[in-house]
């Protein structure tokens, strides 16, 4: 949707986006920033691409039964590693930079970060860093916690946030 709405912005500049919902919540405000193009094209496609391949692992894991190498997983792991520093990164620009917040751009850190922290947690709690015996059996101990890890992650994220725009979440 961000990237239909990019084109959409291309298209027609002066018209509103159906993102924008006030001078504080605007995905028109943050696509004008040099921010939202940092490899020099829409960041959004950078989100298309990188759902797509986690939608083609996943879907070869669930559907077709594939089993990935350890060195696959590595892989995965690290990509999902880039995309939350990504998303962290943006974040940040969105919260000291650019002071508008992006609705779709919110939905991506609430889906990127705690799909990272689950898929890491489960990576070092099934072996696939060849940890020691001891740090394994720890690792399984935190996996379990997993989702509780990635639900207080959102909940400080966007506690946050409402305190970083709390005046302007008044003033709404």
């Amino acid at each position: 949707m961000l990237t239909y709405e990019h084109i959409r912005q291309l298209l027609n500049p002066n018209e509103s986006l159906s993102c924008d919902v006030s001078n504080l919540i605007s995905c028109g405000t943050v696509m004008k920033q040099p921010q939202a193009h940092i490899f020099g094209f829409p960041n959004s496609w950078v989100g298309v691409a990188g759902f797509a391949l986690v939608i083609a692992f996943a879907s070869g894991q669930l559907f077709f039964k594939r089993t990935y190498s350890k060195q696959v997983w590595v892989g995965f792991v690290a990509g999902l590693g880039f995309a939350a520093t990504f998303v962290s990164f943006l974040f940040s620009q969105s919260m000291f930079v650019i002071h508008v917040l992006c609705p779709y751009c919110m939905v991506v850190w609430a889906g990127t970060i705690p799909l990272f922290i689950h898929i890491l947690l489960w990576s070092r709690a099934n072996g696939i860093f060849d940890l020691k015996p001891a740090s394994l059996a720890r690792a399984k101990a935190v996996y379990e916690w997993s989702w509780v890890i990635a639900i207080g992650t959102e909940i400080a994220v966007f506690a946050f946030i409402y305190a970083s725009f709390i005046d302007a979440f008044r003033a709404l």
